[in-house]
């Protein structure tokens, strides 16, 4: 037999192979359960088929003012608004977050990403500061977009920590969005949405996040509104 020393490093090793094991299969069996998840949720293009579009007035200054949901885009052409967006406006729906989001339309996934490892550790309250500091939204868009991080936290963490240590790109080829990205549209994009009103899809804008332009981007935006 080994000597006492040799056996108890023998099972020192075979009690961490086990721990190790218990580990990998339990996030195995995360993210098996997440994928089923999104995987069988409901596509959100729907979430963006809304004839109604978010518009605006310009005030006597020449100024973007009322923000407001108007039924549809020929009745905002018809009162002379400029149509900021497509869908109806929400908490996002400000002419600082349209701007934000346009002017980072290249770096914003990757902030976001940033600010919500903040909630893994410090909490929602410290991604609602990272967000209105590393990006300037206004709080109650800040909101908005903490929200869904939580949601994202909750219904995919395992999914998004594989994307984030892996180092995933936002697109799998094409428009096929990342597992990530994907378990987050699905099951916490109606949500934000509707909270935030405004996103880089309703706005128009190409984005990091590669879409079908002629389906999953708004064609309606007046490209003036903002500038």
């Amino acid at each position: 037999m080994p000597p006492p020393l040799i056996q108890r490093k023998i099972a020192m090793v075979y009690k961490l192979f086990i721990v190790v094991g218990v580990i990998l299969a339990f996030i195995n069996f995360r993210l098996v359960k997440e994928r089923a998840q999104y995987m069988y949720a409901e596509s959100t293009r729907k979430v963006y088929s809304s004839p109604a579009v978010c518009a605006a007035m310009n005030d006597q200054n020449d100024r973007i003012v009322n923000f407001t949901t108007v039924q549809n885009h020929s009745k905002a052409k018809k009162q002379v608004m400029q149509v900021a967006h497509c869908g109806e406006c929400g908490e996002c729906s400000t002419s600082n977050d349209i701007k934000i989001m346009k002017e980072t339309k290249d770096t914003l996934t990757k902030t976001v990403t940033i600010c919500a490892l903040y909630s893994l550790f410090f909490g929602d309250k410290a991604t609602e500061a990272c967000l209105e500091k590393r990006i300037g939204f206004t709080p109650a868009c800040s909101l908005c977009w903490s929200d869904n991080v939580r949601c994202t936290r909750e219904n995919c963490r395992f999914t998004c920590l594989k994307y984030f240590i892996m180092r995933e790109s936002n697109n799998r080829g094409g428009v096929e969005l990342n597992s990530c990205l994907e378990c987050d549209e699905k099951l916490c994009g109606p949500a934000f949405i509707q909270c935030a009103g405004a996103n880089r899809r309703r706005l128009g804008i190409e984005s990091d996040i590669k879409r079908d332009v002629t389906l999953e981007q708004c064609q309606l935006v007046d490209n003036e509104t903002m500038e």
